[in-house]
């Protein structure tokens, strides 16, 4: 029989958008039922928007690599940085 772990819903809130080089970015602090008030356990940076068959989505650009301080402006300009030269490679 497989054990496992339930993982509570994590849920999010927008706590800073930047623009850098003409598009938005928001940061959104993730937290679920367990973390105290006014706390994040991670951050998450979404590129927005853009627009598929008449709906506008947008695109988490650290998924996979959360930020555990809350990202600066200079913070996600880097991380824009380091994936267009990663794109490149």
């Amino acid at each position: 029989m497989m054990m496992g772990i339930k993982m509570e819903e994590m849920m999010n809130e927008l706590v800073a958008t930047y623009f850098i080089n003409g598009k938005e970015y928001d940061v959104l602090g993730c937290y679920d039922q367990a973390t105290p008030n006014n706390e994040f356990d991670f951050y998450d940076v979404y590129e927005l928007p853009y627009q598929f068959e008449n709906e506008i989505y947008s695109t988490c650009i650290n998924e996979g690599d959360p930020f555990y301080e809350m990202p600066s402006r200079q913070d996600v300009k880097n991380l824009i940085i380091a994936k267009s030269e990663k794109l490149r490679e």
